[in-house]
């Protein structure tokens, strides 16, 4: 099979193929990537596709036709107007196989007897096909598989609430469906929305696996538990042999493979009780099989009837029109008749015995081989070989759930295969739109690999926030070294990323936003598909921010008031360092991961330009104390003003000049205003205002300590490894500083502190904590020095 994609990649088609949507994609791409609406496409296609999912059973052919039309035209446009989808080189062997096949049948629809038909129903299994690669498309990650089982799920349990209201009522046929020795046996077949119980018990055959999948993926259990039972119990009361045949081979193949899997993560006493339950199970069944007062003389006389050849009616019907349909199959060996009901009509009369009509050959294989030729069928045949091969081949790589899914996924498969071996409901469009949304998981699961290749991470916040962030950046670039890594966080924050290359997403929420940019920006990070999402913070708004961008793994913090939305969480709680708090989000995946404290790789080129600058001002590197005074001007308007008196900033310095410590007094451009006292007593003092953020980096960089408020200069010296001591107030140290030697904290033990935060959003009045002395301060700074 991997030989078919290497011819198919060097041919000449696909050079033309290939070639023309990459043109497309650079014609219409400065129109799409500043389009609005072209990143919605994606978020749309996908909620449609659940709703679409759930009303399936509930709409007629002709308005499925009408659905899947429409989501095929979302996913062309999504598809083949997007640079970063590549649809020809995506093509996997199973894709090339049904191309092929759809090739072959295009070439009997031009051989057909009837030409007009046969394109009529070429063009209904194109429809097909276009559903399948939609699903293939969107459904890729176990999140929003789970979102589409959902749709299934409750969509099967009103379907299933309806079958049984069926029985109750004792629904009367709507069709001869029962052979004319057993019609006084007033047996009510239940047929559902889908108007035929043959037709029903294909759908749920198939839908089957995935209600008992739903079983193990969803935290409540009762309305998978239930709708199982009402799926079960409609399936019988089909009194459908066929789909009796597909469920039985399914649901046999699903449990061998699940008590397998129960068989090896169990110990030996649990294996026996396993085994002594199935053996009462099996005893109870035959048990009630047995006993009419279970089930009715009708249920026993169907499934008795299955081993009788001439003496059923249906079964009859059955072996002479298969009889008349391989003769057909045989005249029409090469090219077939073409592919839908009206051709084979009209082909069958030719070849039927009198009182024996069909408008199919009641067998799927065959009626593939008479429709498409013998290619068709051989093509057919590798297509489903491809995925029972590749299943197996592939299982032992997968995890416990990714295993359970895949069984799901063959076994829903399964079902309409040996359904199709005594009937062709597999044609008809609710058992064949499950039969594909199967085939698409399967084959996606086929690429799974468990990594993590796309990283999205969420932090608000100014510098200092993203700085306390850092551990969990480079825990997940050192974890899994995703292909792709970004950060959201604000204009005010994002320098420190840019300065370290990592790709950065601004979302500025103190903004005023409008709901239409937010939900551009939630698409268009929902289209980047990621693989996992971190995020910190306690808003509601950012669980819910981070759900629809889809991650299917989404990581947060559990204090939360929605962190249900979350798929992994971890305490918030302030009772440590705030790099070691954001790092719990990274140890709820991996507790193996050690935590490191913030760091800076300051590029050369940065280093270089600074120091030439500290030369200019005649000082030296790693000789002089850093001063920073100043906090911003956001701050003081949020009544968080922690500074320390312009006084004894300036009796710190006079102590400086007389120990011969040389000093710069650094401040950023936001802070100018709150040290323009400072600047008037300390008037020969040397300010310095650095043009950008690299260079106040590179002056911390080259001082041998420094001396700080809490603010990000702080930060910036923690992530610098640099000697410092840090005046706390209002704040808690415990939560800004490490424990390390190099970081002296100098503060007044008071009872009312800390109390920012903790206990109220402003600071005090008199803010008698930060009358800190210089005594206290100095004998800090004399400590780093000396040592």
């Amino acid at each position: 099979m991997e030989r078919l994609l290497d011819i198919w990649r060097k041919s000449f088609l696909f050079y033309i193929l290939n070639k023309a949507e990459l043109f497309i994609k650079d014609l219409t791409d400065k129109v799409i990537s500043e389009s609005f609406s072209f990143p919605l496409i994606s978020f749309v296609l996908e909620y449609y596709l659940y709703l679409f999912l759930f009303l399936i059973p509930f709409l007629s052919s002709g308005k499925i036709a009408i659905g899947i039309f429409i989501a095929f035209f979302l996913w062309f446009l999504d598809t083949f107007l997007s640079k970063d989808k590549k649809f020809f080189e995506s093509l996997n062997p199973f894709v090339i196989l049904y191309v092929i096949f759809l090739l072959i049948n295009l070439v009997a629809t031009f051989f057909s007897p009837y030409p007009i038909p046969a394109i009529k129903g070429y063009l209904k299994f194109l429809v097909y096909f276009a559903v399948f690669l939609v699903f293939k498309d969107v459904f890729k990650d176990d999140e929003k598989i789970k979102r589409a089982f959902f749709s299934i799920l409750l969509s099967t349990f009103f379907l299933s609430l309806y079958c049984l209201y069926q029985w109750i009522i004792k629904v009367p046929p709507l069709a001869g469906w029962e052979d004319v020795e057993f019609v006084g046996e007033k047996v009510t077949r239940v047929y559902g929305t889908l108007l035929n119980p043959n037709l029903l018990g294909g759908y749920l055959i198939g839908v089957m696996p995935f209600i008992l999948f739903t079983i193990y993926i969803f935290r409540l259990k009762s309305i998978s538990v239930i709708t199982a039972i009402l799926t079960f119990l409609s399936i019988i009361w089909t009194y459908s042999r066929g789909a009796y045949l597909g469920f039985f081979v399914s649901m046999a193949l699903y449990f061998i493979m699940i008590l397998k899997i129960i068989y090896m993560i169990v110990n030996r006493n649990i294996r026996k009780i396993l085994f002594m339950f199935l053996f009462i199970v099996i005893l109870a069944s035959m048990g009630i099989f047995s006993q009419s007062s279970y089930f009715s003389s009708y249920f026993q006389k169907r499934i008795l009837s299955a081993f009788t050849l001439w003496g059923h009616s249906s079964n009859a019907t059955r072996i002479v029109i298969w009889e008349r349909s391989f003769k057909i199959f045989k005249d029409f060996f090469w090219t077939g008749i073409g592919l839908g009901n009206d051709v084979f009509r009209r082909v069958y009369a030719f070849y039927m015995e009198p009182k024996f009509t069909a408008l199919a050959s009641y067998n799927l294989f065959l009626e593939i081989g008479i429709e498409g030729g013998i290619f068709a069928l051989i093509v057919f045949l590798l297509m489903i070989y491809y995925l029972y091969r590749r299943f197996f081949v592939k299982y032992s790589t997968w995890d416990l759930k990714h295993k359970i899914l895949g069984i799901s996924a063959i076994s829903s498969i399964t079902a309409p295969l040996f359904h199709g071996i005594v009937d062709t409901i597999w044609y008809r469009p609710y058992p064949q739109i499950i039969f594909w949304f199967s085939v698409a998981i399967l084959l996606n699961l086929f690429e799974y690999d468990g990594k993590i290749k796309k990283v999205l991470l969420f932090n608000l916040g100014g510098l200092g926030d993203q700085i306390l962030f850092l551990p969990v950046v480079k825990g997940v670039i050192q974890r899994y070294n995703p292909q792709r890594l970004k950060i959201i966080t604000e204009r005010r924050g994002r320098k420190i990323f840019d300065i370290l290359g990592i790709d950065v997403e601004e979302f500025n929420p103190k903004e005023k936003l409008s709901f239409s940019k937010t939900l551009y920006l939630m698409a268009k990070l929902r289209r980047e598909s990621y693989d996992l999402s971190i995020s910190t913070g306690k808003s509601p708004f950012i669980p819910i921010f981070m759900y629809f961008i889809g991650a299917p793994i989404r990581v947060g913090y559990m204090e939360n008031s929605l962190s249900f939305l979350y798929t992994r969480k971890a305490s918030s709680a302030r009772n440590e360092y705030m790099g070691k708090v954001h790092f719990r989000l990274l140890k709820v995946l991996d507790e193996n991961l050690e935590f490191s404290l913030p760091a800076i790789d300051i590029p050369e080129s940065i280093k270089d330009r600074v120091k030439n600058k500290i030369i200019e001002y005649s000082l030296e590197p790693f000789s002089y104390i850093l001063i920073h005074p100043g906090i911003s001007k956001m701050s003081i308007r949020r009544g968080i003003d922690r500074r320390w008196a312009p006084e004894k900033w300036k009796e710190l310095v006079e102590r400086l000049k007389q120990k011969g410590l040389p000093y710069v007094i650094v401040y950023g451009p936001d802070e100018e205003e709150t040290i323009e006292e400072l600047k008037k007593l300390i008037k020969d003092g040397l300010f310095v205002l650095p043009d950008c953020l690299d260079e106040f980096i590179g002056w911390i960089y080259f001082s041998k300590a420094m001396i700080c408020l809490d603010s990000a200069p702080l930060h910036l010296g923690i992530a610098l490894k640099k000697p410092l001591v840090a005046l706390f107030g209002p704040t808690n140290p415990k939560e800004i500083v490490p424990d390390d030697s190099k970081f002296k904290i100098a503060k007044i033990d008071l009872p009312c502190e800390p109390c920012l935060w903790d206990k109220r959003n402003k600071v005090c009045d008199n803010l008698s904590c930060m009358d800190i002395t210089v005594d206290l301060v100095w004998e800090k700074l004399m400590i780093l020095i000396e040592s």
